[in-house]
């Protein structure tokens, strides 16, 4: 995690339209913006989806 300022809520299982993944609030995580477009995107791309926090500085 890089520790710049939270910009995003971000759900750390994709909801794909489920409301109650969507509103499940030990599927949030905050993440800066730099973060979640470019982590955050890579891991659904590959379907590894799991808290950014668990990933080393890049």
């Amino acid at each position: 995690m890089c520790h710049a300022p939270a910009q995003v809520v971000d759900h750390i299982q994709p909801h794909r339209g489920d409301q109650s993944l969507f509103w499940d609030v030990s599927n949030w995580q905050a993440l800066c913006k730099c973060c979640h477009d470019r982590e955050k995107q890579r891991q659904e791309r590959t379907n590894r989806s799991r808290p950014v926090s668990t990933l080393t500085n890049r």
